[in-house]
């Protein structure tokens, strides 16, 4: 089960990278238009989300480390509970119900919602409100929500 699940895991490790480098050649191609305002919601939805899902048991904690390594640890990742969040090797974590540990952080290029499916629509925008100010002029920012 094990090996079928890294196989898997690469498997959506490869469609997160496809939507990722789209969303970045989106990101780097409206920078000189009135559609690029970063640091507010709007932009960050429209513009800066990727949304990867798969079935249950299919390497989706081994896919997030991987993608905690690409973006060189400069990532936040935010779990429905903060036990979830051992399994990842981010520094900076969070849960759903302790948000205040993010505020005022810089330097991140990612945000990565595991399970965002047991969210309410209230909790993603509350992840939202305090994460869009962290996207900045200087390059492109992911919003990831893993399901």
């Amino acid at each position: 089960m094990q090996v079928l699940s890294v196989l898997c895991g690469q498997r959506t490790l490869e469609a997160a990278n496809l939507l990722l480098q789209n969303s970045r050649y989106m990101q780097e191609h409206i920078r000189d238009s009135q559609f690029f305002q970063p640091g507010t919601v709007g932009y960050a939805k429209e513009w800066c989300t990727v949304k990867v899902g798969g079935p249950r048991r299919t390497g989706h904690s081994w896919t997030i480390n991987e993608l905690i390594k690409q973006f060189d640890d400069q990532v936040i990742v935010i779990t429905p509970t903060l036990d979830q969040s051992r399994l990842y090797t981010a520094t900076h974590k969070a849960s759903i119900r302790s948000l205040d540990r993010i505020r005022g952080l810089s330097g991140i290029r990612a945000v990565i919602v595991d399970c965002v499916s047991v969210l309410s629509k209230k909790e993603l925008a509350e992840v939202y409100g305090i994460c869009a100010c962290l996207v900045v002029r200087e390059g492109p920012f992911h919003f990831i929500l893993m399901q």
